[in-house]
């Protein structure tokens, strides 16, 4: 799945793109996508149009699209999938394979467009396929038995369903987690610009006789991005508020590769037994203003935080700020690339842990009542 790019700065307006596949630059691509899309009867709405940002592709309203209105249908042929298993591992080491078949075939696969498309995209921006210092660093960024960066070893080449040491291989893991959708890669689809505000979300996708249907899940206006959170899909697309609220910055950093914009929600390990998480959500309400945290997730009511949450809170800040010279330190070492993707995700942490501590209610520092909650999401769709 497509990274996150909150603010889009258009180069590029593509349009369906005729010629030789290979041929075509990479620009192009997304373009041609589209045209063999509607060759197989699938769909791009006339109001939405894939444009080309500073940071990425991004699709988005050339006009105000209502409530309802269809925006996109991927047919079932032109989806890159495989049966579904009860493993993740099983799932994503056999959509890779079946993208890595396809790659194979090059210009006779059916699905040529995306696959090359697919092929050409950058390798490395996963924190899993950085180099040893970058993994380093980053690995002292997070608590103990945190897999940001160890999952591909420990879930794939471990369990040695697909072989180590390729790097074609690597790259088809990595676009198969950021791209993917669990058994499945869908073109156009995966185009989508995440948004972590479950508010701002305005597409619903559903399974139909004819393959992925898309529609506006609420108004989107003039200029507005078509915006999905890359935590809401599973198989049947029902997804689930509390799983959508547990999956915080620094996993989607580690998936799919960049440090979301606000709001941020973060999950930090208690020892209290049975009360293993301390979870907070900050937010921006608007440019640089101040930061608002909120300590109950919507969609878990009864939550209540472990009685060590601010000592939690509090030790996190600190073992943060005494990495910042360490982090310093290394940074000829790390490649600029990896050091600035830690650095914006250090930065981040280390603002919310001082949120946190800031806004925490003072009644709450012994966990004898539930911590207020002093900011949620507007129109959230995260009930139970």
């Amino acid at each position: 799945m497509r990274a996150l790019w909150h603010v889009a700065v258009v180069v590029v307006a593509l349009a369906d793109s005729n010629g030789s596949i290979e041929d075509l630059p990479t620009e192009q691509l997304p373009g041609a996508i589209l045209g063999w899309l509607r060759k197989n009867g699938g769909f791009l709405s006339e109001k939405l149009e894939i444009q080309n940002s500073e940071y990425g592709y991004t699709i988005m309203a050339r006009s105000n699209i209502d409530t309802g209105e269809q925006l996109l249908v991927v047919p079932d042929s032109c989806i890159l999938q495989v049966e579904e298993e009860d493993d993740w591992s099983v799932n994503t080491c056999a959509l890779t394979k079946k993208l890595l078949d396809e790659w194979k075939r090059g210009a006779s696969s059916h699905f040529y467009p995306y696959v090359e498309y697919v092929r050409r995209q950058p390798s490395g921006s996963l924190p899993a396929t950085w180099s040893d210092a970058g993994k380093s660093m980053f690995r002292k960024m997070l608590q103990k038995s945190d897999d940001s960066v160890d999952w591909i070893e420990w879930e794939i080449y471990e369990k040695e369903c697909l072989p180590k040491g390729d790097p074609v291989t690597q790259h088809a893991i990595v676009q198969t987690i950021q791209r993917g959708f669990d058994t499945y890669l869908i073109p156009i689809f995966d185009l989508l610009s995440h948004t972590s505000d479950l508010g701002a979300v305005n597409v619903d996708a559903n399974w139909t006789e004819m393959g992925l249907v898309a529609n506006a899940s609420q108004p989107i206006k003039e200029g507005s991005q078509v915006q999905f959170n890359y935590w809401m899909y599973n198989s049947h697309w029902k997804w689930s508020p509390i799983y959508v609220e547990r999956q915080g910055t620094t996993e989607t950093f580690a998936d799919f590769g960049f440090v979301e914009d606000y709001p941020q929600r973060w999950s930090l390990r208690s020892d209290v037994p049975g009360k293993n998480l301390v979870w907070f959500q900050v937010s921006r309400n608007s440019g640089e203003g101040p930061l608002k945290v909120n300590f109950i997730p919507s969609s878990a009511r009864d939550y209540k935080m472990p009685k060590d949450a601010h000592q939690v809170i509090s030790d996190e800040l600190g073992r943060l700020l005494e990495l910042a010279p360490k982090l310093r330190a290394e940074e000829r070492n790390i490649p600029e690339a990896e050091f600035l993707q830690i650095l914006k995700y250090h930065h981040a942490a280390l603002a919310a842990c001082a949120a946190a501590l800031t806004q925490f209610p003072e009644d709450d520092r012994t966990g004898d009542r539930r911590p207020r909650r002093s900011w949620r999401p507007s129109n959230s769709k995260a009930e139970l």
